[in-house]
């Protein structure tokens, strides 16, 4: 696996710590427990569309996710950068968080 790879997929995980700390911003909601292909720190993963999977985790009761939105760059302040992303699922409406 080369080495461009292995880095935006590393971007990758950095963006959905973002868009963790952006839930927990407002709530005290927060996504955890990232893993990719059931990895935790995924290094050399060979499948070339790689699933993920995070948990929601609240203080609060009743909390449901119902959309999600991936995000890749290479670092986290290309995050805010539109024209600076590797890659954007844009939003898509579900609250699936196993294996996307």
């Amino acid at each position: 696996m080369n080495q461009n790879y292995n880095t935006n997929f590393r971007s990758l995980w950095i963006g959905l710590l973002f868009l963790s700390l952006a839930c927990a911003s407002w709530s005290k909601t927060m996504v955890s427990n990232l893993t990719c292909e059931y990895r935790i720190n995924p290094i050399g993963i060979d499948v070339s569309q790689p699933r993920l999977s995070w948990q929601i985790t609240s203080d609060e009761t009743n909390v449901l996710q119902t959309a999600y939105q991936l995000r890749a760059a290479l670092s986290v302040s290309d995050l805010t950068h539109k024209n600076k992303l590797i890659w954007d699922s844009g939003k898509i409406d579900s609250g699936q968080s196993i294996l996307v």
